[in-house]
């Protein structure tokens, strides 16, 4: 399976899609007789019931898929390696629609979207300020400190209330309850 078309200006994607995913290649790998270009792991589920080209039907090589076989840099683009170019083509970040607008290669992006504020996966970090909040990444730019503060106190507040109203209904049980003399 390769990269998500989505991430890659369109323009880009028609270049580097696999036919068989149909997203952005990944470990591409060239079959020797016809020259068609496919993510590796695409077209080795594809051999396992095929004997042929996905696009063409031109029979297979044998080898198609042994190690000796697949040279993933020897595919070229241009000057480059395809493998190059594809981890050097700029996409945009997994979390672009919880609004990430950073744009990174293609071979930064795993690290990055791990890392991005927008990824609701990501675990909640402290306030940078000091006021002891956890903090998801769509709340950082909300979050205001004496507002968070103010809450613990009312929290607290309403807790010692909570504390003191149980206290009393306590005492007033104990009071009532009767005495036996000792011998």
């Amino acid at each position: 399976m390769g990269h998500d078309v989505c991430l890659v200006q369109a323009s880009l994607a028609e270049n580097f899609t696999c036919a068989i995913c149909l997203m952005i290649y990944e470990r591409p790998h060239k079959l020797q007789k016809c020259g068609h270009i496919f993510c590796w792991s695409c077209l080795d589920q594809w051999i396992t019931s095929n004997t042929n080209c996905p696009i063409c039907r031109t029979p297979t090589c044998g080898n198609e898929m042994t190690s000796e076989a697949y040279r993933p840099y020897s595919i070229m683009f241009g000057k480059m390696s395809m493998v190059r170019v594809i981890d050097n083509l700029d996409v945009y970040c997994r979390h672009r629609n919880r609004g990430c607008e950073r744009i990174i290669k293609l071979r930064d992006l795993n690290r990055h979207a791990s890392m991005c504020n927008h990824n609701p996966n990501r675990a909640p970090v402290s306030c940078a300020k000091g006021c002891g909040a956890k903090l998801r990444s769509h709340e950082i730019s909300e979050h205001n400190c004496v507002t968070f503060l103010r809450g613990l106190v009312e929290a607290g507040n309403r807790e010692r209330a909570n504390i003191e109203a149980e206290n009393k209904m306590l005492r007033r049980y104990v009071k009532n309850i009767p005495r036996h003399k000792m011998n």
